[in-house]
């Protein structure tokens, strides 16, 4: 679509506002759309690894301050998903470094 614009351009030719504003929405929607379809898998992936990753600690150490369910699940909470994937992080994080 901006080949052809730059073409008829190019070749002397008149484009109406009309025609691009309609041609750049095309390709803005388009866009949009292959962003927000990376972004969500992106999202998801990064969620079940983390989940995954409370799990296996939940494997090794028993005193955990949350389930493994909280590790998905308060990222969808509203208020609770401000702090709560930080502790859960941070519980990560320590307990993960006093296994090895």
């Amino acid at each position: 679509m901006h080949y052809d614009l730059l073409q008829t351009v190019a070749n002397g030719g008149l484009i109406y506002n009309k025609t691009a504003t309609k041609a750049f929405f095309k390709i803005e929607l388009i866009l949009c759309t292959i962003y927000f379809i990376f972004y969500s898998i992106s999202v998801i992936t990064f969620i079940m690894w983390f989940r995954r990753a409370y799990f296996n600690l939940h494997q090794k150490v028993n005193h955990l301050s949350y389930s493994e369910g909280w590790a998905a699940g308060s990222w969808f909470v509203p208020i609770i998903n401000l702090y709560r994937p930080y502790q859960i992080m941070k519980e990560i994080y320590i307990e993960t470094k006093k296994l090895f």
